[in-house]
């Protein structure tokens, strides 16, 4: 069955394995909880069961692609078809979750600020690995006086300390008091 991106929910597929696997890579995830953001045909979802979690959240808006991976994936999953802003990522679980998002490029950044202007106290997640475009993920790490510095560098740097790792993935830890960001 041939499955086509919607273009109106900012769908892009994940089709590389060699990419996959370094995606999932950026997160050691055996044992932990995790939730996947927009899993769409379920190439990550794959990868991210071989490494044996101890429990799968994905979430899912369209319908189809969710009945889609219901049928093809019986490991332990809680299928949540809904739209990730409309979701309080803070009663997903009592655990902390790893969080790994292909994220959908036309809420991309809304994702994001939501996440990072819900932070409380307790933090929800222990590590967000999220893929951008090239141009938002220039905008998210842009430093004081450059043309890409705005809004989004002010929101990500208020609650995070952003560095540069990898081009693939945006891997946030927290650490003293402070959320580390690489990518």
């Amino acid at each position: 069955m041939m499955i086509r991106a919607k273009k109106s929910l900012g769908q892009n597929f994940l089709i590389d394995d060699n990419i996959i696997k370094v995606i999932v890579n950026c997160a050691s995830i055996e044992n932990k909880e995790v939730l996947e953001v927009g899993p769409g045909t379920g190439n990550l979802t794959n990868e991210i069961i071989k490494k044996k979690p101890k429990r799968l959240i994905l979430i899912e808006k369209d319908e189809n692609l969710l009945n889609i991976l219901k049928e093809k994936f019986s490991y332990n999953i809680d299928f949540i078809n809904n739209d990730i802003l409309q979701v309080s990522e803070n009663k997903l679980s009592n655990n902390k979750l790893t969080v790994f998002g292909n994220l959908p490029y036309n809420i991309s950044t809304e994702i994001l600020t939501k996440w990072i202007f819900n932070l409380k106290n307790e933090v929800w997640f222990d590590k967000l690995i999220l893929l951008f475009q090239k141009e938002v993920a220039d905008r998210i790490i842009s430093k004081f006086n450059t043309s890409a510095y705005g809004r989004l560098s002010i929101i990500s740097n208020w609650k995070l300390d952003i560095k540069k790792k990898l081009i693939l993935c945006l891997n946030l830890l927290i650490q003293n008091q402070k959320l580390k960001v690489h990518f």
